[in-house]
């Protein structure tokens, strides 16, 4: 699932992002997204990330679970992966794991340097880096 230029105020919930060569969703916030919420789905096996948020403000991430990604780029993405300049988002209730015998998921959730005031809170993250 990709978010495009300019979403706001909507809400994708309870789906099954499999095995995509890309992110399970992604572009979440690159161009302005704001006051989204992603909640309740499962991104499973994908080529990057989980779940990447790179930008936009006000969007909200709740308890989706996030399993055995960075499939094509193997110890590169995180379950969750927060990059650069997303602010003000919340990240809360999801789990993050790697149950594979050998892990590609290089940690459960990442926040690069130069994001600002998000809240990331009672996340679980196993078998994989915090």
């Amino acid at each position: 699932f990709f978010f495009c230029m300019g979403v706001e105020d909507n809400i994708v919930a309870n789906n099954l992002f499999a095995g995509n060569a890309g992110h399970g969703i992604g572009g979440l916030g690159a161009t302005g997204d704001v006051r989204n919420m992603v909640s309740s789905n499962q991104c499973l096996e994908n080529g990057k990330a989980g779940i990447h948020l790179d930008g936009g403000s006000h969007n909200t991430v709740t308890n989706n679970v996030c399993r055995s990604n960075s499939q094509t780029e193997k110890g590169k993405w995180a379950g969750i992966h927060i990059s650069k300049p997303t602010k003000k988002a919340v990240i809360m209730g999801n789990h993050c794991l790697d149950d594979q015998e050998e892990p590609t998921q290089a940690i459960g959730i990442l926040e690069e340097d130069g994001c600002e005031s998000n809240v990331i809170q009672n996340n679980t993250c196993s078998s994989c880096d915090e």
